[in-house]
């Protein structure tokens, strides 16, 4: 059977706790034709000294090749997965996160499926720990190729980079990159654009990957100002999406517009319960600056009535405190 070279990408961030199971799980792979890349984005610990160490310690990755790269600034997210993605020699890749880990035969099962169908994307399932109980996370059935598109444009998980193997050239072909200042959300704009461009998927019935969201101060979960920031990184991928597909099929733009409306009418509802007045303002501009009357209407925004008290923050105000009224 041909072995192609498999990189495993690795972006590491504050996560000395938890990047030696990460490394663990890699040196104990059933499937051995692999490369390692790491890129340190200026991670404030020692989560890379840790790395080394465990490296180093164990008598199990002797045939694997290992690439350290750093950053001479924190980045983020985007940045460090684009630095994996251009310094990666794999004929595929696959994403890892420092505080998650694979099974034991991930690599080796989704590499299997690809020979078996020469298939751009193989994707397999993983389990989301959460710190009460865990879900399974999965791909959809899809008819076509126009129906996985499709799914990767949804705001759930099904869009996630990691628990798949993907062939390295669909990135370097067709110039697809993270984008710079999306740091939450940006395998939402990266996945739909992979699946657009691939010719075959194959999907695995089979847990590959295990994603740890029981833990805090890692790229996924900061603090600060958390919730506004979230809203405004959504809205900027779908700003990324939209000029993407924008040129291309319009169940596409459409769909956009509709996550778009849904998106945004959500925000405004943050922007009250928050009280700020100026971010629930923001995601009415973005409101009255989509175009697609459909999605529009699925808001009730096809009544001018409506329309015009849903765009009065202080009406909004009114409304939640009548409620909350009713409900003592």
């Amino acid at each position: 059977m041909n072995k192609p070279l498999v990189s495993i990408l690795i972006p590491v961030y504050n996560v000395e706790s938890y990047i030696a199971r990460c490394i663990d799980s890699i040196l104990g792979q059933t499937y051995r034709n692999l490369e390692v890349v790491f890129v340190d984005d200026c991670s404030p610990d020692h989560s890379m000294d840790v790395a080394h160490r465990t490296i180093d310690a164990s008598t199990q990755g002797k045939d694997i090749r290992f690439v350290y790269l750093r950053h001479q600034q924190n980045q983020g997210i985007a940045i460090a997965r684009n630095t994996l993605i251009e310094n990666a020699t794999g004929d595929f890749v696959t994403f890892l996160d420092p505080d998650d880990w694979l099974t034991p035969d991930a690599v080796e099962v989704m590499v299997n499926r690809q020979v078996e169908t020469d298939a751009d994307i193989v994707s397999a399932k993983a389990v989301r720990h959460l710190k009460n109980s865990d879900i399974l996370l999965e791909d959809p059935v899809c008819a076509d190729k126009k129906d996985v598109v499709l799914a990767m444009l949804e705001p759930s998980l099904v869009h996630i980079l990691v628990r798949r193997l993907i062939r390295r050239t669909l990135f370097v072909d067709n110039n697809i990159r993270a984008v710079d200042g999306i740091n939450i959300g940006e395998d939402w704009v990266l996945m739909p654009k992979l699946a657009y461009c691939a010719k075959r998927f194959a999907v695995i019935d089979h847990v590959v990957y295990h994603y740890d969201n029981t833990r805090e101060n890692s790229y996924t979960t900061r603090s600060g100002d958390y919730v506004f920031y979230r809203g405004r990184q959504a809205g900027k991928c779908l700003d990324c999406l939209n000029e993407y597909f924008e040129d291309k099929d319009t169940v596409f733009v459409e769909r956009i517009a509709q996550i778009s409306v849904f998106v945004c009418y959500g925000q405004l509802l943050t922007g009250v319960d928050y009280r700020n007045e100026s971010f629930f303002k923001e995601f009415l501009a973005r409101l009255n600056n989509i175009r697609s009357a459909s999605a529009l209407a699925l808001i009730g925004w096809n009544n001018p009535l409506k329309k015009f008290i849903d765009s009065f923050y202080f009406l909004w105000l009114l409304r939640r405190h009548l409620s909350a009224l009713k409900k003592l």
